[in-house]
């Protein structure tokens, strides 16, 4: 704050300070002359805001030096309201004051920006509280209004001070934040205002507030007595209604009073027995809270037989009482529990419990119960009387005639269900196959048509007697337009045409150069290696060739004899000729380089006597072979044929220089100087006989060698060997499967690659009892002219294809070889601990009807499902204390896939198949022991849960022993590193139109 040089605000010098003192200075107390030395004086309050009542210091301080006056000075405006008390301002008036501080020098300064003091009301000393409308209804609203001032008389309740009001009792209204109230407990009471700051002797004025009853909400019932005899003394009904806060109202009540009941004024009588719910009422109340009136018989005056509880029908195995059925002469009746002397017929069809308290029924029938009662009689005047009860605990007995159950079929496809329905106890109330109700005639007979799916068909029937028994089962049977005989003997009429087939690509024959001699990895590699290792020597032959030509007259050359023929540059190629295969429509094209051919000549001479020879070396650098080699497949024989066309063969000339010699004087002589002589006829047997004798051979061995060679590769692509598998859970012999098949395609698909396809067989000897069609065909999945080929994606340099068929014919060769008829044991289910669910000493045997399966023909996508028709078991175990021996039949079907997995002895390829879900498990139980009859639920859901999933698990294993197909690369030359194979990496599985495509690289 500033001060400016400026008159004094009052003409007195100590306006607002008391008087006025002689020296300026010192009547402020500071030094004699001091004060003339500022020109500035500032204000400070101790407090900006204060309540009326409470005191504020003034300070005072002068500029320049910030020089606090000990005397202050100062004027406050307004002037009235505050008091003023040395250097202190006592509040007393509520408003807003400015005060500014002055200094009596020559410059007669004032604040002119004084300090600004804002007084509010102090603590409340008088309160005065006023209600509107004084009287009202309970849940009815009224207003309170709240005044008040402080000592001072200034108004209260302003500001941040705000009213609130309480009532008293407070159980006579409810009051909100805003002064605003409702009525609840009828009566009379006050109601007072109040602030948070008040005086402690504050006279507080409060209001009457009246409240009477509401509307009523609710009324309430009495009877008094609660209990009357039948025909006897009535009782009294009292109503009162109450509003919505329980205050006691009035009204003109009604009377609500169920049949059964006599009202009389307000005096109840009845003579039926029960109990009764009484009721008052009142215009628009809804709540009414009853009184209950309970009306027993009268004495006795005759009586019958009956049980509890009384139903239509019994369960065997549920525990009913008997009793005296007690009735007055009104009708109305009471159960008296006989305990004893009851006769029971047939008399095994109960059992009495504590002498006859109770009785367990044992089984299904008629059971009559008889007992004679000491001192009534019956209507028709008998001491005696009987109940006869129907026990109904099963539903209707279903046969189904046609198809067998376990049964293979071929033929047409609608098949029908033929079969009765009975029930000796109830009738019928449904009967449904498939979801789909079926109509049963008055004899019991039903017949039903259902259109079959390739593989497994499920018959799964529910029936339904009058009392809501259900009987239940399923049955199967297998359908197929084709099926596969099952002939060890006779394995070649199983085959499944390309049951096996495989893929190589262009890049699979020739990967391109460089080739890989050490572990070959297509057939170019292989070719080269057959090639580089023939022995050109002796292919060309030992007999010497005859000359028989005079030189000069003096000596005469007889013959000439081939000494060695080689080739091969271990500086290219690694000294194997370097050959490329192309594919082309019926074989390969090959073009063959042959690097340094080298040949060895031996020249005999004679002349005189004496004879001897001469060597020549004769060296050609290259041969170039182009040829078209064919490639066909008897049909008959199944042994592949090759022949060459478009045969060019190139050999570069020979240079000729002389090599060692062995020749006798006077020989050694003439021949030196008839050497021209001697080379002129060596040349012109190069380009003549010997240079067409090795274009002969070359041409008849690449004919004979790597056809053959090639030829026998795709031949041993045919599998013929006995598998021997073990059981896939559990002990027992193994079986031995016998695997045939032979090449059956052969298709050079030009730029592309190589088809090659394995007619199969698995067959294996018959050891189970059950007769079947055969292995089963997929069939084209029973569509009209389709048909189930091998036909790869040709995307990948290798894939096996596995026909649907030829994968069933091993779960055929399982099946009829006796794997799956098992005793298994709890071992069987590995780390499943069995006692935590109870069971123990468990013993299961296993007959499938049917042969497992796989299915592709379900799913839109050609997903694998693996189908168990008509699996019979006999589970032996006991739960808890409780033994179970139990004959069922379980149908399931599961999601499944083929895949490659490594035999961990052989460390080859083979075949498995995982389950990734069971999407079918149904199961019927055709004989259970009479202790067990309770526990089916906890047994079927062991089934379900832990064992089926398990026996599935091990049948997928049990597939491992099949191995994957491999060209055999190292049978085709002892150059070749023994275990050389064209073997598969699988990088994807496909399911596609009946075949599983195991799709990769060259591993």
């Amino acid at each position: 704050m500033a001060a400016l040089l400026a008159l004094a605000a009052c003409s007195d010098d100590g306006a607002g300070s008391g008087p006025s003192a002689v020296d300026p200075s010192v009547a402020v107390g500071l030094q004699p002359g001091q004060i003339n030395t500022f020109k500035e004086v500032d204000t400070a309050l101790s407090a900006a805001k204060t309540k009326a009542g409470s005191e504020v210091t003034v300070t005072c301080t002068a500029q320049p030096g910030n020089v606090k006056i000990p005397k202050p000075t100062f004027v406050v405006t307004p002037a009235d309201g505050l008091k003023v008390a040395g250097a202190a301002l006592k509040a007393e008036r509520a408003g807003t004051y400015n005060v500014a501080c002055t200094l009596n020098n020559v410059h007669k300064l004032t604040d002119v920006s004084p300090a600004q003091l804002v007084v509010v009301a102090g603590p409340a000393a008088t309160i005065h509280t006023a209600v509107a409308p004084a009287k009202l209804a309970s849940g009815d609203k009224f207003l309170v209004t709240c005044t008040g001032k402080d000592a001072f008389g200034n108004a209260v309740g302003k500001d941040d001070d705000k009213f609130s009001a309480e009532a008293d009792p407070p159980e006579l209204a409810k009051l909100d934040g805003a002064l605003g109230g409702e009525g609840q407990k009828a009566g009379k009471g006050l109601v007072r205002c109040k602030l948070p700051d008040m005086a402690a002797n504050a006279v507080v004025n409060a209001a009457d507030l009246e409240v009477t009853p509401g509307t009523p909400v609710k009324t309430v019932a009495t009877v008094t007595p609660g209990e009357i005899v039948a025909g006897e003394a009535g009782a009294e009904v009292k109503c009162a209604a109450y509003d919505a806060y329980g205050n006691p109202t009035s009204g003109d009540f009604t009377l609500d009073v169920p049949a059964g009941l006599t009202i009389a004024g307000t005096k109840l009588t009845g003579t039926k027995a029960g109990s009764y719910e009484v009721k008052c009422a009142l215009p628009d109340v809804s709540d009414k809270q009853a009184a209950k009136l309970v009306v027993v018989p009268a004495p006795a005056v005759a009586w019958k037989m009956g049980v509890t509880p009384d139903q239509k029908v019994y369960k065997a195995e549920e525990t009913i009482k008997t009793v005296a059925l007690e009735e007055d002469k009104y009708g109305n009746v009471t159960k008296v529990a006989i305990e004893s002397g009851v006769t029971v017929a047939p008399a095994d069809m109960a059992k009495a419990n504590g002498g006859g308290k109770s009785w367990d029924l044992l089984k299904d029938g008629y059971v009559t119960f008889t007992w004679t009662h000491p001192t009534l009689k019956t209507a028709a005047g008998s001491p005696s009387d009987s109940v006869k009860i129907k026990v109904d605990s099963t539903g209707p007995l279903v046969y189904i005639a046609t198809p067998k159950r376990g049964e293979t079929r071929d033929g047409d496809a609608d098949v029908a269900v033929k079969g009765t329905v009975a029930d000796e106890l109830s009738a019928l109330k449904s009967f449904v196959i498939n979801g789909k109700q079926i109509k049963v005639g008055g004899d019991g007979s039903y017949a039903y048509v259902l259109s079959s799916v390739q593989g497994m068909n499920v018959i799964l029937w529910e029936a339904l007697d009058e009392h809501d028994n259900k009987s239940s089962g399923v049955q199967t049977y297998y359908y197929s337009t084709k099926w596969y005989p099952n002939d060890t003997t006779k394995p070649a009429e199983a085959h499944v045409t390309s049951g096996i087939g495989f893929w190589m690509s262009q890049d699979t024959i020739d990967a391109g150069p460089p080739h890989n001699h050490t572990n070959p990895k297509d057939l170019a590699s292989v070719a080269e290696i057959v090639i580089g290792t023939m022995d050109l020597k002796s292919l060309v032959g030992g007999a010497p060739i005859a000359v028989n030509q005079g030189i000069n007259g003096v000596f005469t050359v007889e013959t000439v004899d081939i000494k060695s023929v080689t080739f091969g540059d271990k500086g290219i190629n690694g000294g194997y000729p370097e050959l490329g295969f192309t594919v082309i429509t019926g074989g390969m094209h090959i073009k063959a380089k042959i690097h340094n051919l080298n040949i060895v000549l031996r020249m005999n001479v004679k002349t005189f006597g004496a004879a001897g020879w001469q060597e020549f070396l004769a060296t050609s650098d290259w041969v170039n072979i182009e040829t078209d080699l064919m490639l066909a497949l008897d049909p008959k024989t199944k042994k592949v044929t090759s022949s060459l066309k478009n045969t060019k063969i190139k050999i570069q000339d020979f240079k000729v220089k002389l090599g060692a010699n062995s020749l006798p004087n006077p020989l050694d002589k003439l021949v030196a100087g008839a050497v021209n002589l001697l080379l002129d006829i060596v040349q012109n047997l190069l380009g003549g006989a010997i240079t067409g004798l090795i274009e002969q051979v070359l041409q008849d061995q690449i004919q004979k060698q790597l056809g053959a060679a090639l030829g026998k590769a795709f031949e041993n692509l045919a599998l013929n060997t006995e598998l021997p598998l073990k059981p896939f859970i559990g002990k027992g012999e193994e079986v031995k499967v016998k695997l045939n098949s032979a090449l059956g395609l052969l298709t050079f698909k030009a730029g592309e690659g190589v088809l090659a396809g394995l007619d199969g067989s698995m067959t294996a000897p018959k050891k189970v009892a059950h007769e079947v069609l055969g292995s089963i065909g997929r069939a084209g999945c029973l569509m009209p002219k389709a048909k189930d080929i091998f036909n790869p994606s040709l995307k990948y340099a290798l894939e096996v294809g596995l026909a649907d068929d030829f994968v069933n014919q091993l779960l055929h060769a399982l099946w009829n070889g006796g794997l799956l008829q098992m005793s298994i044991g709890a071992e069987a289910l590995g780390s499943v601990d069995l006692s935590t669910y109870g069971v123990s000493d468990l013993s299961i045997k296993t007959d499938f009807l049917l042969q497992p399966m796989i299915n592709t023909c379900l799913a839109k996508d050609g997903s694998l499902k693996l189908q168990v028709g008509d699996l019979k078991l006999n589970a032996k175990l006991k739960l808890g204390e409780t033994p179970i021996d139990l004959w069922m039949y379980v149908t399931l079907q599961a999601t499944a896939e083929l895949k490659a997995v490594d035999n961990p002895t052989t460390k080859q390829k083979e075949i498995g198949f995982a389950l990734k879900g069971i999407e079918i498990i149904e199961m019927e139980i055709t004989e259970i022991n009479a202790e067990a009859k309770g526990l089916k639920g906890v047994f079927v859901m062991l089934i379900k849960t832990l064992m089926v999933p398990k026996l599935l698990e091990g049948l997928g294993s049990g597939l491992g022993g099949f191995p994957l197909p491999e060209l055999d690369l190292s049978a085709l030359s002892p150059s070749i590193p023994k275990n050389t194979k064209l073997a598969i990496e699988v990088q994807a599985i496909v399911n596609d139109g009946g075949y599983t495509y195991l799709k990769g690289k060259v591993k």
